[in-house]
This record gives structure tokens, sequence and C-alpha cells, in this order.
């Protein structure tokens, strides 16, 4: 007969197994990634890449210096009636976000609310992040820079917000470097490198998936299949410290670069910039849960 110290004794080593299982654990839950497809419809003989999708997956924000924009890289927008539907043709964000300067990494919220990064003169050097929100009245509101505590006189990149945190990458100590801020509401605190997920290589344009538990990058690090590729690690809760980076593989990555992932809602969709055609393009690549 289990006597109750043996039931103690059990319950005790299976809260142990629970407590220190791998991060890991959470990419199980999907299936392999797909062959990456270049996604034709949203894609231009020009250069294309830092897709994002919306929370809903109804809009694509890409950056490209295809015809029509305001000069240099310009964020557009591509939509869809629903998840299945194909996406239509891109359309510039008009001269509220866009300049004659380089806007790129666009990066929509909730509520409305957008992050991007932009050269434009005023800032803190290099390309800094911004942000501004659409109002349904009267439009993008007036993009404010983030400030010279998270942007620096080097280069940012990659921004992206998930529950209390913003995530972006940085080269203000030489090399490109994940960095991680906590953030509730308005308020944004000060950077710190993510020292997990860097490397002595370039680690850039981070993106955290919806539930705050994955987060893929590109990486230029040893163990790719070429030049930069896509990275992804998890954690347990929000609070964990990141898994080992893992490359996803040759399904997604080639000899090419690979740059700027970004994840659909769900985490079945990725979204990435890739120089692998006769310019750079977006691809995707779907899994199962």
């Amino acid at each position: 007969m289990e006597t109750q110290l043996t039931r103690r004794i059990a319950f005790v080593a299976a809260a142990l197994a629970a407590a220190t299982a791998p991060a890991q654990a959470h990419e199980r839950e999907f299936g392999p990634w797909s062959p990456a497809t270049e996604l034709a419809t949203v894609n231009s003989p020009a250069l294309d890449g830092c897709p994002f999708p919306s929370r809903d997956g109804l809009q694509l924000y890409i950056a490209s210096t295809r015809p029509g924009g305001f000069g240099g890289i310009d964020i557009w927008v591509a939509e869809r009636a629903s998840e299945h539907a194909p996406w239509g043709a891109p359309v510039n964000l008009g001269p509220q976000i866009n300049t004659e300067h380089n806007e790129f990494c666009p990066s929509p919220g909730q509520g409305g609310r957008f992050m991007f990064v932009s050269n434009r003169p005023g800032g803190c050097g290099g390309g800094d992040i911004y942000a501004t929100r659409f109002h349904h009245r009267h439009g993008w509101l007036p993009p404010e820079n983030l400030g010279c505590t998270i942007n620096s006189a080097a280069e940012e990149a990659g921004p992206v917000r998930v529950r209390h945190e913003l995530y972006f990458s940085s080269t203000r100590t030489g090399n490109s470097d994940i960095y991680a801020s906590p953030a509730f509401g308005p308020w944004i605190g000060p950077p710190a490198p993510v020292a997990e997920l860097n490397s002595p290589f370039e680690d850039a344009r981070p993106f955290v998936r919806r539930d705050g538990l994955e987060i893929v990058f590109d990486s230029n690090r040893p163990g790719g299949v070429g030049a930069f590729d896509v990275w992804a690690a998890t954690r347990d809760h929000e609070r964990a410290s990141w898994s080992q980076p893992l490359n996803l593989g040759s399904a997604v990555n080639s000899p090419a670069a690979e740059t700027r992932p970004s994840l659909s809602s769900d985490g079945t969709i990725l979204y990435f910039g890739s120089t692998r055609g006769l310019s750079q393009d977006v691809f995707t690549s779907t899994r199962t849960r």
C-alpha cells in the first residue's frame, strides 16, 4: 500500500521535473517548419522586407524601396479579407509615417499603436525607434522619438512590444545585440542586453510571439546555413530566461541572408525577408500546432 510519505516524494519529484523542464518543451507544441515560399503578391522588383503581421492576421506591414513612396525606404501595408484570403497589393502608409529618409522595421501593436525605425533628422543618431498611434478621426498622429535612453547614437532596429517588455536590437556597443526594457503603459524603462540571446556576432531584429514564450531573430553566428539566418529560443514564463537559441534549419534558411523574422499571433506562420532571389523579398513558412 502506498504510504503518505511515498505519495509526498512522488509529488515533489513531479513538481521538480516540471520546474526544470527545458524551455524547448514549448517547441513540441508545434510541428516542423515547411519549406519557405515567396509571398509573390506582396513582393516587387525592388527591395521588400521587414514583414510584421497585425494581431488579427489581416494586415502585413513591410518596408520597401518600390516606386510610389516618399524617398528611401518606406513602410507599406498589404491587407486581406480573411486569414485564408490572398494578400492584396501593398499600399504606402503616407507622409504621416514616411519621409524622404528611411522608415523601416514596422511594428503594429494594440489599440492602433505603431512603432517603426527611422533615420530622419532630430533623433539620437542613426536609426531610432519612433512611436505613433492611429486615430479613427485624425489618422496617424505625429510620431515621437522614444528618447535617447532607448535609442542611442548607434543603430536601433526591430522593435516589438509584448506584454510588459519592449525588445529591440542595437549596435551601441559595436556589434548588434538584443536588448529588453520593462514596459508598463506609456512608461518604458532603461534597456539591458539579453545575455542568453546574444553572441560575439551580429544578433538583430527580435520578434516575440504574442504569448511571450518564443522569440525569433536573425544572426550571423556560427552554426547557421549561411550569412544571416533565423534563430529561435523559448522560455517557460515571462520572467524566465530564454533557452539556448536554435537555428531554424534549411527549410527556412538559405545560403543567402534571412532577416527580420516575425510570427503570426498563434505562432503557426513565420514571415521574414530573404536575399535568396534577385532582390530582397518577403518569404513565409508554416507549421502546425
